[in-house]
């Protein structure tokens, strides 16, 4: 804050001058006085470390005991998310503070700015971090991602309007290998929900399910006579027709298992309506004004040796933009890095001609130089950052380690990867055929 010299005041007998000069000495008092009742607030840019997490800005409050309520209106700069309040985290004293977000804004289905609202405890301290950084970016290279981020996309924990699984496998002995949906309508009403089902070679399938005011319901893809092999799900709101209706009421659970051991449990991701519409009959809108869109980047955070018995396998699934019957897929090149705990950094890039694959890490994928037991050794982990130019996809990965009941360090499963927007998100179209 700027002082301005105001001069001395001069003594005067006329008692009008007096009060003259009293009256503003008053205003200022008085001044002071409300802002002990206003708590100081302190911005700071740059990379900060709470929670667990890393974020781009931090606000300072000292708050007074006369407040009970605290509202802190904040605005997002690099580092956004689809959800205001997933990109806030509050503290006191190094403890976590229950919050609330209130009048948020969005564009381009992105959070811009918010209240943050929360009950004071009494005279401390509070600290608001907020636009979360992708995890281990900053940490490993020091800066932010050469990649605009648009926020992450998280696994859906909120009802949306669509569900995207991005892998599935049902295999000729079921006990072996099969996949098991779990959707749940969270709406007090009624809803309709079609289903699709997309091979790796992008056969299309479809299938209409109803679920009254909180049903949830399960089904494994073999009992629905899903043809053996591997692909992904997409699944929406809709009439009775089959149309989509953009009701953000859905929540969905997909669990696997394969033939070469990997298994997994995960959300399903959620893209929400944002104007309670999911585009014309026939087209789902992924353009964010009527469905959020899709991410065309992703982040594997952590990966362990190969070297240590560990049976890595990265999924990615491009959608096609015709389910009216046999999809056409589009040849799609994947640029992206490599990383090590020494902060190496080995770029690759692959292509896919299919609607999803499914690559066990190896001397030849990622195609990197060396390759990745090289760059990973025993003992050891990495991570890597890959994005398409191309168009959206979603990414998941899984491990198996056959050491897991024995190696305390070993483990196994499945994940949904964050996906992230290189320079912007892409708009993205779906069609599919009407009428049941």
């Amino acid at each position: 804050m700027s002082m301005r010299n105001r001069g001395s005041f001069a003594r005067s007998s006329n008692k009008s001058d007096s009060l003259s000069n009293i009256v503003p000495i008053l205003v200022v008092m008085l001044a002071l006085a409300i802002i002990t009742l206003t708590p100081t607030v302190l911005v700071t840019t740059g990379f900060f470390t709470a929670g667990n997490a890393e974020w781009e800005k931090k606000l300072d409050i000292a708050a007074t005991p006369e407040q009970s309520t605290i509202t802190q209106h904040i605005t997002f700069g690099q580092y956004k998310s689809i959800y205001c309040s997933e990109a806030v985290y509050v503290e006191a004293n190094g403890q976590p503070v229950q919050f609330s977000t209130e009048n948020e804004s969005y564009s381009d289905a992105t959070c811009d700015e918010a209240d943050v609202v929360f009950e004071n405890a009494g005279s401390a301290t509070y600290s608001i971090y907020y636009g979360q950084i992708p995890e281990r970016m900053a940490a490993i290279t020091g800066l932010p991602p050469t990649q605009v981020d648009e926020g992450q996309l998280k696994q859906t924990n909120v009802p949306a309007a669509v569900l995207v699984a991005p892998f599935y496998a049902v295999g000729d002995n079921t006990s072996l290998e099969d996949t098991l949906v779990y959707i749940t309508n969270s709406g007090n009403s009624v809803e309709n929900v079609r289903v699709f089902i997309v091979s790796d070679s992008c056969n299309v399938r479809d299938m209409m399910l109803t679920l009254t005011a909180q049903q949830p319901t399960a089904f494994t893809l073999s009992s629905s006579h899903v043809p053996t092999g591997q692909g992904y799900i997409i699944a929406f709101t809709s009439d009775g027709s089959g149309v989509a209706v953009g009701h953000n009421t859905l929540l969905g659970t997909v669990g696997f298992k394969t033939a070469s051991g990997h298994y997994g449990t995960y959300n399903m991701v959620g893209f929400r309506s944002l104007s309670g519409s999911a585009g014309p009959a026939g087209t789902l809108m992924f353009d964010g004004i009527n469905l959020e869109k899709w991410p065309n980047g992703a982040i594997l955070p952590e990966f362990p040796s190969g070297i240590d018995n560990n049976s890595n396998r990265l999924v990615v699934e491009s959608p096609i933009s015709d389910m009216t019957g046999v999809g056409t897929p589009v040849t799609t090149t994947f640029s992206g890095e490599m990383f090590n705990n020494s902060s190496g950094s080995y770029p690759f890039s692959f292509n896919m001609s299919s609607c999803l694959i499914n690559y066990q890490f190896n001397s030849t994928f990622p195609p990197t130089t060396p390759s990745v037991d090289s760059i990973v050794p025993s003992g050891n982990t990495g991570w890597l950052d890959f994005y398409s130019s191309d168009g959206p996809f979603l990414s998941l990965y899984m491990n198996y380690n056959p050491d897991e009941n024995s190696n305390a360090s070993a483990f196994s499963g499945a994940t949904v990867l964050p996906g992230y927007c290189d320079t912007a998100c892409p708009s993205f179209n779906i069609t599919y055929f009407t009428g049941l």
